[in-house]
C-alpha cells in the first residue's frame, strides 16, 4: 500500500487534497511527489487525463500489484473519492472497481510551499477530467456504503445525475473474493511501456512549463503597462495642476491690474480731498472770524435782553395789580356763557372729563395760569347739556357735508364691541376720501334689530338737524342720503350681514357689501387653530398645559402669561433675564385672544429665542410644575414644527398685512387694495403645491421684498422641508384660501362694476 498527499489552496481559499496509498518504497514516491511539487520536468508525468489513463498511471508506473492492496483503500481527489478493492481469489489479473462520491471532509492532507499555487489550473483541469470519466463510468457503478476507518457504515451522498438501472450488488464484509457476482476491469501489466508513459508525461509537463514562462511573460508585460499607466496618470495630474496654477496666474494678473486702477482712482480721490481740505481749511478760518464777531453781538444782546427782562418785570407787576382788581369778574352773561369758556369746556369733555369735574377744572386753570377768579361755574346738568349740543353739532356737520358733497357714492360703516357688560356700537360715514364719526350709542343688546334702529334712527336725525338748521324739507334731504349709500362696510358676522339686507330694503336699492381689510387677520388666526386642532389629532402631539385652542395656541398664550401674569408667572424675575440677556422687555407681546397677528408674531419670537427661554426655565426660574411643563412642550419637535410654520406666515401674510392695510401709508381706498389680495391668494396657491416657498421665496405673499437681515426670519427658515412641515404649510395656505376667497368676493364685484364703468366712458 503507498500513499502521497498533495493539499492545494487556490485564490478562492478552497482545498484540493489527493491522497494515494501502498507498499512500495516511500522513499522513492515522495522524492517523486517533491518534484512534483517543485514543478521539475517529473510533474508532466501526474497529469492522467482520464480515470482509466489514471489507472494506468498508477499501475505502469509504479508497478504496483493490486493484490497488495487492503480492502476499503481510498484514493481522494478534491471532493472525488476513487475506492479502490481488489479480489484476492484472482491470481494473474487484478480486479479494480471505482466508486465515486461527493466527500464532505478531507481527513489525510500534507501541506506544501506557496509554489504549488502555480498548479492550480493543471489541478482544476484535472478535476474536470475526472468528472467526465465518472459519467462514462456511471453505467458501471453501483450503491455501496463508505466504510471508514473506525468501521461505521453511513450512505454515499448522490451525484449530480443519477446513472442508469443496473444490477444492485452488496458488497460483503469480508473480502470482494467471497462475492458471487460483481463488477469487473481487468488490467494487464505493460512494465515495457512505462518509458515511453513516462515520456509522453515528461513532454506533457515541458508544454505546461513553457506556458508557465509566456504566462510569466505576459505578467511581465502586465506589470510594465501597469507602472506605464500609473505615469500617464501623474503626467495627466500635473498637466491639470499646471493649468490649474496658470488660470490662477491669469487671474491674478487680472486682479493686479484692477488693483493698479484702483490705486490710480485712489491717487486721484487724494488729490481731490486735498483740495477740498484746503478748502474747508480756508472756509473755517474764515468761520473763526465770524465766531468773534458773533461773540461780541452776543454780550450787546445780553445787555438788550436784561433790559427786556426789567421791562416785562414791570409789567407783570402791572399786570398782576390789574388782574386783582378784576378778581369779582364773571364769565356768565344773562344766564349764557362766554364762547371762550365754552369752549373750554368742550375740551374737558372730549377729553373724558367727567360732567361733574369740567367746571371745576377750568375753573383752576384759568386761576392758575391768568389769576382770573371764576365766580360762578355751570353746574353738571349745563355741562351735559353742552355736551348734548356738540352732538348736535356735529350731525349738522355731517348732514351739511353730505348733502353738498358733489360725489354720489357713500360707505356706511359700523362696528360693535362689549365693554363691562355694556354693548356699543359706532356708525362712521365715508365719502370724498374723508371718513366722519356719527354717533357711539349704547345698545340693549347685538341682534340685526338693536343695529337697524341704531342706524335708521341716526340717518333720519341726520335729516331732521340738517332740514332743521337750512329749512330744507326733511323728505328731500333724506332722499339725498339714501341716494348716495351705495355701499357698506363691515366684518364677515352673520349679524351684519343681516343689517346690510335689511339697510338694503330699507333705501330701497341693492348695497355692495364690502368687509374690512383688518378683521381677516381675526379670521385667519381662528382658521389657523382650527387647523392646527386637527394636525395635534392626526400626529398624535401630546402636551403638558391645559387650554382648548390647540397646543400650538397653548404654548404661546403659557409664555405670554410667563412675561405678564403675577400669579402663574414671574413678570419681574423674567423682565431682568430679558435685559441681561441683552432683549428688549417688550419682544414677548401680551397675548390677547385673536387680535390681529399676534398668535404669529408670538410664534416666530418663540421659536427665535427658544433656546432663551430653555435656559430661564431649566436655571433661573422657579421649579414648578408649570415650567416644566413649559420646558418640556418647548422641546417637542412637532409642536415647534407647529410654532415655526406659524411664524413663517407671520412673516410672508399677516405682517405685510398689518403694514400694506392698517398703516396704509400709500393712502389707498378699498377698491384699490383689492388687487393686491389678489397677488396674495395666488401665492398662497404656489405654497399648497410647494410648501418649500416659504422657505425660499425673497418676497412676501404680497410680493414684496423681505428684510434678510431679519433675525427671526432667518432663525424661522432653519428647518428641511420634511413630511411634517409640508402638511402643516398645506393645510394652513388652504385654510388661508378659504378666508381671503369670502373676503375678496364682494370687493371683486365692485371693482370689476368699477372697472367696467371706465371701460364704457373711455370708449364713448
Amino acid at each position: 500500500m503507498f500513499v502521497f498527499s498533495i493539499d492545494i489552496i487556490d485564490e478562492a481559499g478552497s482545498d484540493v487534497t489527493v491522497t494515494v496509498g501502498g507498499m512500495v518504497d516511500d522513499t522513492l514516491i515522495v522524492k517523486e511527489i517533491d518534484e512534483v511539487l517543485t514543478g521539475s520536468d517529473v510533474a508532466g508525468t501526474f497529469t492522467p487525463g482520464s480515470m482509466v489513463d489514471f489507472r494506468k498511471y498508477v499501475s505502469e508506473t509504479y508497478c504496483l500489484d493490486f493484490s497488495s492492496v487492503a480492502v476499503g483503500f481510498k484514493l481522494k481527489f478534491g471532493n472525488i473519492e476513487y475506492l479502490l478493492q481488489h479480489n484476492t481469489a484472482v491470481k494473474v489479473t487484478d480486479t479494480l472497481f471505482c466508486y465515486f462520491t461527493t466527500l464532505g471532509v478531507v481527513t489525510t492532507k500534507m501541506t506544501v510551499n506557496g509554489k504549488v499555487r502555480k498548479h492550480i489550473k493543471d489541478m482544476k483541469n484535472f478535476c474536470r477530467s475526472i468528472t467526465r470519466s465518472w459519467h462514462l463510468a456511471a453505467p458501471y457503478l453501483e450503491e455501496v456504503v463508505n466504510i471508514d476507518p473506525v468501521g461505521k457504515k453511513r450512505p454515499l451522498q448522490e451525484c449530480s445525475e443519477r446513472p442508469r438501472e443496473v444490477k444492485k450488488l452488496r458488497l460483503p464484509e469480508g473480502n470482494i473474493a467471497d462475492a458471487n457476482d460483481g463488477l469487473a476491469v481487468t488490467t494487464e501489466r505493460h512494465c515495457a511501456r512505462c518509458c515511453t508513459q513516462r515520456q509522453h508525461f515528461v513532454a506533457h509537463s515541458a508544454n505546461l512549463y513553457e506556458k508557465l514562462l509566456g504566462c510569466r511573460k505576459v505578467i511581465r508585460l502586465l506589470r510594465k503597462r501597469f507602472n506605464t499607466r500609473r505615469v500617464n496618470q501623474e503626467l495627466i495630474r500635473k498637466a491639470k495642476r499646471i493649468s490649474v496654477y496658470r488660470h490662477d496666474k491669469a487671474d491674478l494678473k487680472r486682479e493686479n491690474v484692477l488693483l493698479q486702477k484702483e490705486n490710480q482712482l485712489l491717487h486721484l480721490n487724494l488729490k481731490q480731498a486735498s483740495s477740498k481740505l484746503s478748502k474747508l481749511r480756508k472756509i473755517a478760518d474764515r468761520r473763526s472770524e465770524q465766531r468773534v464777531t458773533f461773540k461780541d453781538k452776543i454780550q450787546s444782546l445780553k445787555l438788550s435782553l436784561e433790559e427786556a427782562n426789567v421791562q416785562v418785570n414791570e409789567l407783570t407787576e402791572k399786570l398782576s395789580g390789574y388782574n386783582s382788581s378784576q378778581s369779582a369778574q364773571s364769565i356768565c352773561q344773562a344766564g349764557v356763557y362766554d364762547a371762550r369758556f365754552r369752549k373750554c369746556l368742550y375740551a374737558c369733555l372730549e377729553s373724558q372729563v367727567p360732567v361733574e369735574k369740567a367746571g371745576h377744572l377750568v375753573r383752576y386753570i384759568l386761576n392758575e395760569l391768568t389769576q382770573i377768579s371764576v365766580s360762578k361755574i355751570p353746574a353738571p346738568s349745563t355741562v351735559a347739556q353742552m355736551a348734548y349740543e356738540m352732538g348736535i353739532i356735529s350731525n349738522l356737520q355731517v348732514a351739511e357735508a353730505l348733502y353738498t358733497a358733489p360725489e354720489l357714492i357713500a360707505t356706511l360703516a359700523w362696528d360693535a364691541t362689549t365693554i363691562d357688560g355694556s354693548h356699543f356700537n359706532e356708525v362712521n360715514l365715508s365719502f370724498g376720501g374723508k371718513t366722519f364719526t356719527i354717533e357711539i350709542g349704547k345698545l340693549g343688546g347685538g341682534s340685526t334689530l338693536d343695529y337697524l334702529e341704531h342706524i335708521v334712527g341716526i340717518i333720519s336725525s341726520l335729516g331732521t338737524t340738517y332740514s332743521t338748521y337750512s329749512g330744507i324739507q326733511q323728505h328731500l334731504i333724506l332722499h339725498k342720503f339714501k341716494e348716495m349709500f351705495q355701499t357698506t362696510l363691515t366684518d364677515r358676522a352673520p349679524v351684519n350681514n343681516c343689517v346690510s339686507q335689511q339697510l338694503s330694503q330699507f333705501f330701497a336699492k341693492d348695497l355692495i357689501v364690502l368687509h374690512c381689510n383688518l378683521h381677516p387677520l381675526d379670521g385667519l388666526a381662528t382658521e389657523a387653530k382650527k387647523v392646527l386642532k386637527r394636525v395635534d389629532l392626526k400626529y398624535a402631539i401630546a402636551s403638558n398645559l391645559f387650554g382648548k385652542e390647540g397646543r400650538a395656541a397653548n404654548l404661546i398664550h403659557a409664555i405670554s402669561k410667563l412675561r405678564y401674569k403675577a400669579t402663574t408667572g414671574d413678570p419681574s424675575n423674567f423682565k431682568v433675564f430679558l435685559k441681561l440677556s441683552g432683549l428688549k422687555v417688550g419682544v414677548i407681546a401680551r397675548y390677547v385672544g385673536n387680535r390681529l397677528h399676534i398668535l404669529f408674531r408670538s410664534a416666530g419670537i418663540i421659536i427665535h429665542l427658544k433656546n432663551e427661554l430653555l435656559q430661564y426655565l431649566d436655571r433661573y426660574g422657579k421649579k414648578t410644575s408649570y415650567r416644566l411643563a413649559l420646558s418640556r412642550d418647548l422641546q417637542q419637535p412637532k409642536l415647534l414644527m407647529q410654532l415655526r410654520v406659524l411664524g413663517l406666515f407671520g412673516k410672508m401674510l399677516t405682517g405685510p398685512w398689518m403694514a400694506l392695510f392698517y398703516r396704509n401709508e400709500k393712502k389707498m381706498k378699498h377698491l384699490e387694495m383689492v388687487p393686491h389680495v389678489k397677488v396674495c391668494i395666488e401665492n398662497l396657491k404656489t405654497i399648497v403645491d410647494d410648501p418649500a416657498f416659504l422657505l425660499s421665496k425673497p418676497t412676501d405673499c404680497f410680493g414684496q421684498a423681505l428684510d434678510t437681515n431679519d433675525d427671526v426670519l432667518r432663525a424661522l427658515r432653519k428647518v428641511t422641508t420634511d413630511e411634517v412641515f409640508s402638511d402643516i404649510s398645506r393645510e394652513l395656505a388652504e385654510g388661508f384660501l378659504k378666508v381671503l376667497k369670502r373676503q375678496l368676493s364682494p370687493s371683486e364685484i365692485l371693482f370689476s362694476r368699477v372697472i367696467i364703468s371706465c371701460l364704457l366712458l373711455a370708449a364713448n
